[in-house]
């Protein structure tokens, strides 16, 4: 099999350009095995106006569902068979096709980049795309899965090195480890149910989001909301989707929020610096249930701005949908436009003349000195007293009854404890050094 019919010409994936919804186009980007799992299964239940395409090394994953595109990346690299768990091999192989990925995102306003990370395609070669689509003018954000616990500390150590680097260049990352997203799935469910459950809560997030762009309503969250709060903040997103129906819907809706995964039960809003809360509900919606539901989320997310949107759906009469999108801006992230492949260089070492100790005078400027030295004769009568102790104890051991004396010096003020209370203990003063106590000579 020749490369050239393992990787399609550019023209049957750029053929599917995304649709115009106003004046905003979005496309959804599924990178390595588990972007493109979750990318079919996002196409069969996404709103309208989304356009998906799947990027893979191997070839063997190619999507079968209807409206998914197909991009092989690094046929030259890995000739179709995978990076091997390599993010090298993952980097080298999305680089060789970054031209025609760099087509896909012309002209497109946003753009959604799913991944798992742990691997080689998505940890290596997500860093890359995210430049690539910030480059071309789209507001770019990651959503990202950890591998889990079971897969071992090599993969959980590659997985945390790609999530930092994807930080860098993404907008924003919406990280779900995957862990933490199987606390939702009962033991007795099947193994194609758990995944599916997974892969519902990823394409909530993204229809989410997409619906707050695009449902117009009392009060309106736009592009440039979403703007202002991710591009260029490399920020740690968190989204969450929640529905209650009946009297008590705003208290059920409140407490789904606050025990749901992706918010980290609650964790992600004291944390974040920007909410966005869209509320949809049907004409029985009340500014009492509005006026409810933001003041429990702002004792929540009390050191963050909240920005709300308001939408009437006949459909929901009775009920209350609640899409909640949290941004952190972390410290850890390196600059915007470089993946760190290598670690920064250590800083320059201090040379022996920079490191040099003060002189007396430099140190008389500063300081005052603590100790008053005694006049020249007390110093000299000291050191006859101590030559004379040598003289009469050499070779011998000293005795018991000799008290250790102390020398001729000048008293020193305490200064500001001078009326402190002494520290005594047993009937000791603990601030009279010890080898005085105990009469210790010093030889």
């Amino acid at each position: 099999m020749s490369d050239q019919s393992l990787n399609p010409q550019p023209e049957s994936v750029t053929a599917n350009m995304p649709p115009v919804v106003g004046a905003l186009t979005c496309r959804v980007l599924g990178l390595g095995d588990a972007g493109c799992h979750t990318i079919e299964y996002l196409a069969k239940n996404s709103p309208p106006g989304l356009t998906f395409t799947a990027l893979n090394t191997s070839a063997s994953s190619a999507p079968v569902t209807a409206g998914v595109d197909f991009l092989l990346v690094g046929s030259q690299t890995t000739r179709g068979l995978g990076a091997g768990g390599d993010p090298d091999q993952g980097r080298k192989a999305v680089e060789e096709n970054l031209a025609q990925i760099q087509a896909l995102c012309q002209g497109v306003n946003l753009v959604f980049l799913l991944t798992g990370l742990g691997g080689g395609t998505g940890t290596g070669g997500a860093p890359v795309i995210a430049r690539a689509a910030r480059e071309a003018g789209a507001l770019v954000l990651a959503v990202a899965t950890l591998p889990f616990e079971w897969e071992g500390g090599r993969r959980q150590r590659q997985a945390l090195l790609g999530l930092q680097q994807l930080r860098a260049e993404a907008d924003g990352v919406i990280c779900l480890p995957n862990h933490k997203l199987m606390s939702l799935v009962h033991a007795s469910t099947s193994l194609q149910d758990s995944f599916d459950i997974i892969n519902d809560l990823l394409a909530q997030g993204v229809s989410g989001i997409w619906r707050i762009l695009t449902q117009a309503g009392l009060l309106t969250l736009d592009f440039a909301d979403l703007c202002a709060l991710t591009r260029g903040r490399h920020s740690e997103n968190a989204i969450a989707f929640a529905q209650a129906s009946g009297e008590h819907r705003v208290r059920e809706v409140w407490d789904q929020l606050q025990k749901h995964p992706l918010l980290l039960e609650g964790e992600a809003l004291a944390q974040a610096e920007s909410v966005l809360v869209s509320c949809v509900g049907g004409p029985d919606l009340t500014m009492a249930d509005i006026n409810r539901l933001m003041e429990l989320m702002s004792r929540k997310a009390e050191m963050a701005d909240l920005k709300l949107g308001a939408v009437i759906d006949p459909a929901l009469t009775g009920s209350l949908r609640v899409t909640v999108l949290a941004a952190h801006t972390r410290n850890d992230s390196t600059p915007a436009g470089r993946v760190p492949l290598a670690p920064e260089p250590p800083a320059p070492a201090v040379t022996r003349e920079e490191e040099r100790f003060p002189t007396l005078a430099e140190a008389a400027q500063k300081t005052t000195a603590r100790f008053v030295p005694p006049p020249l004769g007390l110093q000299e009568r000291a050191g006859q007293m101590l030559r004379q102790q040598r003289a009469g104890g050499r070779g011998r051991k000293r005795q018991a009854q000799n008290m250790q004396g102390q020398l001729p010096l000048e008293a020193v003020s305490r200064g500001r404890f001078e009326q402190s209370e002494p520290t005594l203990h047993q009937g000791q003063d603990l601030d009279i050094p010890t080898y005085i106590r105990r009469g210790v000579p010093l030889n």
